[in-house]
């Protein structure tokens, strides 16, 4: 899976706010209404009624802009960050239906129960954070965003480590251990050539076995420090004045969680 796992920042989310809020019919079409009408006064008449129109349709594609982008501009933000969780939500179903289908096949019986542990705990923030946060609050859905992200690391891991598996399956280790049994009194050159390039095969199959379990280990501590910050949100008393700092502390935390899942899927 080719993806840019990267969090929405807040600067992308208010420029993502003012691009929609100035790209809405209420904004565009007084907007093309002042255009035209300046272009009419340039070419044709600048009379009273052309003024106005553009006067008019110019204040109230800037004042709908001003209120989409300022006055709703949380609540906006808000629904940028939901659309894209919700995007991120149909990515990550439609990823654990099609990895699942692969780790099935190959008998990972490990990357199976991975899966499982993700969602569990993927419920279990999501879990938390409603009873911390309000669903329309901006920083709820900042937190979800990130949670998918981590969930989608999570299963990009899970495919990485399929994928390897999969590239040395046709290695029959028993059928090499047997032939390097067989060839080890023989000293001619073919057999020594023949020894080296099952030694080769041998070793390939090692390495990208161990690296399985080396994903498989570094998505174990991605789950234990999911669990951390679940818990560290669960302590926050959004009452106090020093919530949002501590809220913004632990949605940092999960974006390392994802940079260090991104290094590790390569």
């Amino acid at each position: 899976m080719n993806r840019d796992r990267t969090p929405l920042s807040p600067a992308e989310v208010r420029w993502q706010v003012i691009k929609t809020a100035f790209q809405r019919p209420l904004t565009v079409y007084p907007a093309a209404l002042a255009l035209l009408a300046a272009l009419f006064a340039l070419a044709v008449s600048s009379g009273p009624v052309v003024l106005a129109l553009i006067a008019a349709g110019a204040g109230f594609a800037l004042g709908n802009g001003f209120w989409q982008s300022v006055v709703r501009g949380r609540r906006n933000a808000s629904d940028v960050m939901r659309r894209y969780a919700d995007r991120l939500e149909g990515e990550r179903l439609r990823a654990i239906a099609k990895l699942r289908a692969d780790l099935e096949e190959n008998g990972d019986d490990a990357g199976l129960q991975q899966i499982r542990l993700f969602n569990d705990k993927f419920r279990n923030f999501v879990d938390v954070l409603n009873r911390k946060l309000k669903p329309t609050e901006l920083t709820y859905n900042r937190f979800l965003g990130i949670a998918e992200q981590v969930f989608l690391a999570g299963l990009d891991n899970l495919e990485a480590a399929s994928l390897a598996h999969k590239s040395v399956s046709a290695v029959d280790i028993d059928y090499i251990d047997g032939e390097l049994a067989r060839l080890a009194a023989e000293q001619d050159a073919a057999s020594r050539q023949r020894v080296a390039e099952l030694q080769t095969r041998k070793t390939l199959r090692a390495e990208q076995l161990a690296r399985v379990e080396q994903i498989k280990l570094d998505n174990e501590a991605a789950l234990t420090q999911l669990d951390r910050v679940t818990a560290e949100i669960a302590g926050i008393d959004t009452a106090r004045t020093r919530a949002d700092v501590d809220l913004e502390a632990a949605m940092n935390e999960l974006g390392r969680l994802i940079a260090r899942a991104d290094a590790y899927s390569k």
